[in-house]
């Protein structure tokens, strides 16, 4: 649970952006004093105190807007632009790296009071943007999501950032191997749903085969914590590689072996591989179907699975076979890799922006 004080700091400040949004594009000293502030107030900052704040801290790179101090020596800056400001920009990220890094903390803040950014002073051969270790959106995340990330940067924690963050890099990549291998949800689902249909429908027979596709079917199309979406059309969670996780929005184009081909949302990035493969004469009747589960296609003559449903989002192919494109984000990235590997490209061929 959120504390209840952080959630009514954090309802103040959408109802301020959503009423003075003009103002807070326009003027930079109204984001800090009546967004910025607050938050970090809510966290345990208290910005009155100079034992804990200090505005505009003279450095060798300039003046950040505040630094966070532990027994004075800062230990985290927190650089705020207005609200108009793309503060994801090349420009500011490499301003607040530059503070950051000349003083000698590992980690810096970058906000327009709405998003929040937290990112490494420096990484070897990276660009600034991928040192980005995680953004907050104050407007549209949930007030749990929220509290988690920000409550990172309180002053109890705020000195073992890079455990925690390397604890949070940890959980991403054991999350990531549930998203983008199915196999572990179902072992721990299957079993559960077995328990409830023997105890909710004793005198009907389900084998376990059964319930296991069915878990599988489930899994694949629903949409997992952090995405919005079952049919690929939306989505705002994590993607396949640190570097690819910086892309929340969907994707407007994606480039397949240098090809670049114009896109709205995820499936289609399912569905223009699998139509360039039909183009390269890889793709062909002989070799469908293509199984995506034990009783799901991915592609095959007609738009049903193997036991008699439909497709739910069939698409039809240039050379006359049926996709279904009814995955979650991470799954149309998936099964997009997995054709191309199928026919001897490298997956790594297929990338997005």
């Amino acid at each position: 649970m959120t504390n209840p004080s952080f959630d009514l700091v954090l309802s103040i400040i959408r109802e301020r952006i959503r009423q003075h949004r003009r103002l807070y594009e326009q003027n930079e000293m109204a984001v800090r004093r009546q967004l910025v502030e607050p938050l970090l107030q809510a966290i345990g900052w208290d910005p009155e105190n100079p034992d804990q704040v200090v505005p505009n801290l003279s450095t060798n790179e300039g003046f950040p807007d505040y630094a966070l101090v532990n027994h004075r020596n800062p230990v985290l800056f927190v650089e705020v632009k207005n609200l108009r400001e793309d503060v994801e920009h090349h420009q500011w990220l490499s301003q607040l790296m530059r503070y950051a890094f000349g003083e000698g903390t590992p980690y810096g803040v970058l906000t327009n009071g709405a998003l929040w950014i937290l990112a490494a002073s420096f990484k070897a051969r990276t660009r600034p943007v991928e040192r980005i270790i995680w953004k907050v959106d104050i407007e549209t995340e949930v007030p749990k999501s929220i509290a988690r990330k920000l409550e990172m940067l309180n002053p109890e924690r705020v000195t073992m950032l890079d455990s925690v963050v390397e604890k949070t890099r940890i959980m991403d990549e054991a999350w990531q191997t549930l998203l983008t291998d199915s196999t572990y949800v179902v072992r721990g689902l299957s079993p559960i749903l077995r328990n409830l249909l023997a105890q909710a429908y004793p005198t009907a027979s389900f084998d376990s085969d059964e319930v296991d596709d069915y878990v599988a079917e489930q899994v694949d199309t629903i949409a997992m914590p952090g995405n919005r979406i079952a049919d690929g059309t939306e989505d705002n969670g994590s993607l396949i590689s640190d570097s690819e996780s910086k892309t929340l929005a969907p994707p407007k184009m994606m480039t397949l072996r240098g090809q670049e081909i114009a896109v709205r949302y995820w499936s289609d990035i399912l569905l223009q591989t699998a139509t360039w493969l039909v183009e390269q004469k890889k793709l062909t009747k002989k070799d469908s179907p293509i199984i995506s589960g034990r009783q799901r296609f991915l592609v095959n003559d007609e738009p049903v699975h193997r036991r008699g449903q439909e497709f739910k989002n069939p698409k039809q192919l240039p050379n006359g076979l049926w996709l279904e494109v009814h995955y979650s984000r991470t799954a149309c990235i998936k099964h997009a890799r997995e054709l191309l590997s199928r026919y001897h490209f490298d997956p790594e061929d297929l990338t997005w922006r």
